[in-house]
């Protein structure tokens, strides 16, 4: 079963000797000798793999005067059997527009310590998509015994969240830890999953925050900052049974959701709105509410369509006639989102879609029929169950057509059709 705890930050408890100020639990390069010897995971003496420590601080800069997050992650793996090491093949991603990956080191060493760097050559930056790219690279000479470490920054200029931190994953990790350094000028809430860090801290202090470039410029500012520290010990293992949800539903993790800004002498400037807030915005979105709104972005797909809906005289029959419409009109292609790539039209020129963008396009024919119809936000099994307290779009991946015409309510598939693959 797995439990959600949402917290405000300035909620996480108060110690009274503050951690906050220790060395970082590794370093670079440095890998004790009971490392080097481990045979087995005393925690758990099955484990083919163990991460030894993975570490991640977070802080912010401002280039150009435009805030900027930092995710500085050093991650450190133990091989102690042969089919452990698939965990040795490694990915980045990152948004393209929005996030660079810089100084990404990579190192393998022997059970004798022997080390051999990952070269540049062998480190590969690929697109994913139109959004997201990647680096991925594997862990050459492997070898029962080996210890792996990487570490990497991720600049990114999304600050509305910071980067998720997943505290536990498909092997054991020993040893995680988060440091976050915030300014105060920016409120976040927390979202956490599963189990609780053994360690939570909040502190306030001034902190240096790098102002790079811009009118003044540039230079160091020194601004009072919430210093944060969670970390976990001896996480086991959770590895994919049948009938649950994705596993993020049930892997230890933190969010951060920015919820308000307040620059020095203006006033406070809320982020997260409420539900119908939200709502609104999205249906005035030119890539959601703006396509099935808006009849110019579906006029030639309409105009298509009358064919099929000409000869329907009730209800019923009409909207059996566009659903089939759209249905066969499109080759369904995998992924999903709740946004449109591309205008409904353009879409429909090229006859392949989502099947959250087949049911945007179901929406807008629906309507210009003279028929109810809305769209309805789902998550599905694979994308992990939404949280209803907090008004975050992203926790949703798929969108339904629901029609509430008359006697005839439904949300697309329903039973009133044969065929109900329009979502799978």
């Amino acid at each position: 079963m797995t439990m959600r705890f949402l917290l405000p930050l300035a909620l996480c408890l108060n110690l009274p000797f503050s951690l906050l100020a220790q060395d970082p639990p590794i370093k670079f390069g440095k890998i004790p000798k009971e490392d080097l010897e481990m045979k087995v995971y005393p925690p758990d003496t099955s484990a083919a793999a163990v991460v030894l420590c993975d570490y991640g601080t977070v802080a912010f800069q401002f280039k150009d005067n435009d805030a900027m997050n930092v995710l500085s992650r050093h991650k450190r793996i133990k091989f102690l059997r042969r089919s452990g090491f698939e965990h040795g093949d490694i990915e980045i991603p990152f948004y393209t527009s929005l996030m660079r990956v810089k100084n990404l080191k990579a190192q393998v060493f022997a059970p004798d310590g022997t080390e051999t760097e990952v070269p540049k050559k062998d480190i590969f930056e690929e697109k994913i998509n139109d959004r997201w790219s990647r680096y991925r690279f594997a862990f050459p000479n492997l070898q029962e015994g080996s210890v792996v470490e990487y570490k990497y920054d991720l600049e990114s200029q999304y600050i509305f969240e910071l980067p998720e931190w997943y505290f536990q994953g498909e092997i054991p990790v020993r040893w995680s830890e988060l440091r976050l350094t915030i300014p105060n000028w920016f409120q976040y809430v927390s979202l956490r999953n599963g189990r609780l860090p053994d360690i939570v801290e909040n502190d306030f202090e001034l902190a240096p925050v790098v102002n790079i470039g811009g009118g003044s410029g540039g230079g160091r500012m020194t601004v009072e900052s919430s210093k944060i520290r969670l970390a976990m010990k001896e996480a086991p293992a959770l590895r994919e049974e049948a009938y649950i949800t994705t596993m993020d539903d049930y892997f230890a993790r933190v969010r951060f959701q920015l919820k308000s800004v307040q620059y020095p002498e203006t006033p406070a400037r809320p982020i997260m709105g409420d539900w119908v807030e939200v709502a609104t915005k999205l249906l005035e979105d030119e890539n959601f509410g703006g396509q099935f709104s808006k009849k110019g972005k579906f006029k030639k797909t309409w105009a298509a369509a009358q064919a099929q809906i000409a000869g329907a005289t009730t209800p019923e029959e009409k909207i059996r006639a566009i659903y089939h419409f759209v249905q066969t009109s499109f080759e369904r292609e995998d992924g999903s989102t709740i946004y449109t790539r591309q205008n409904l039209d353009d879409l429909f020129e090229k006859k392949r879609a989502f099947a959250s963008e087949m049911n945007l396009l179901l929406i807008g024919l629906l309507r210009e029929a003279g028929f109810q119809a809305h769209p309805v936000l789902i998550s599905t099994r694979d994308h992990g169950q939404p949280i209803a307290e907090y008004p975050i779009l992203d926790q949703f991946n798929h969108v339904l057509a629901q029609n509430t015409t008359g006697k005839i309510s439904c949300s697309m598939p329903a039973t009133l059709f044969a065929r109900q693959d329009l979502l799978r």
